[in-house]
């Protein structure tokens, strides 16, 4: 079941109650993803990961003058060219720390989703009890697609939007898409975990089992978020490894 748009979440929201009989917007905490996303958008944030490799690249530049055996036109094809191709190292070098650092706080929210599926498992214990075997076989998958449709991606767009109104249109679409993609990927090991024919298993047996099924989840979510911003990253470290090249380059050729 793809989930694209309002209606899809309505319906699924409401699937979800009749099947399984779980609200799954009682699990709502918007003060963690508040904080979560506080940390994403405050300037202080950016200028924490961006300012320090900038002003590095400055004092290298700056080094640069005393270092460099510079003569009259080569001075002033050091200072323009050269604080260019400094200041650009700086700016991507910062670019790189900030997504390591926004995968890092992206996680934060994305493990939440995955948190608030397996207590919706757990303390309702709906999926053993009350669902048909084919029901219990996309259990799991109903109740992580209406986390992330009907808790996780209302309230980051929501904060986001309060915070930023602007640029948080913007971010807010790379969200929506980012945890869609999420949402539509990740399989659950649900024949192995859920059909269980017999209800009456001992309950810490039971936890056993979500708690494997939703480590391999996680783990499956770790790498799809890797390679998502494995991909951001890649168009960055070329670029920056080009400029890095010219920088040596043109330092070889004045000196």
């Amino acid at each position: 079941m793809k989930i694209r748009t309002q209606a899809d979440i309505e319906a699924l929201d409401t699937k979800i109650q009749n099947e399984l009989g779980v609200d799954v917007r009682k699990y709502q905490n918007e003060e963690v993803v508040e904080k979560i996303i506080a940390l994403l958008v405050f300037p202080e944030y950016v200028l924490t990961w961006m300012l320090g490799p900038v002003l590095l690249a400055l004092v290298f530049f700056v080094l640069g003058f005393y270092l460099l055996h510079l003569v009259h036109v080569e001075f002033v094809l050091y200072a323009v060219f050269g604080f260019l191709l400094f200041i650009t190292v700086g700016l991507l070098s910062g670019l790189l720390l900030l997504t390591s650092k926004m995968k890092k706080d992206i996680w934060s929210i994305a493990d939440y989703s995955l948190s608030m599926t397996e207590a919706a498992v757990l303390d309702v214990n709906t999926v053993n009890r009350t669902a048909s075997k084919e029901q219990k076989k996309e259990a799991y998958g109903l109740l992580f697609k209406g986390i992330i449709h009907i808790v996780t991606i209302p309230m980051t767009t929501k904060a986001l939007a309060e915070k930023l109104p602007i640029l948080g249109r913007i971010l807010n679409k790379f969200v929506r898409k980012f945890f869609t993609l999420i949402s539509d990927r990740i399989k659950f090991d649900e024949v192995q975990i859920i059909t269980n024919k017999d209800s009456s298993q001992e309950p810490s047996k039971n936890i056993g089992r979500y708690s494997k099924s939703m480590s391999l989840a996680s783990l499956g979510m770790g790498k799809m978020m890797g390679l998502c911003f494995g991909l951001i990253r890649l168009p960055l470290k070329i670029v920056l490894g080009v400029v890095m090249f010219m920088l040596l380059l043109f330092i070889w050729i004045l000196n």
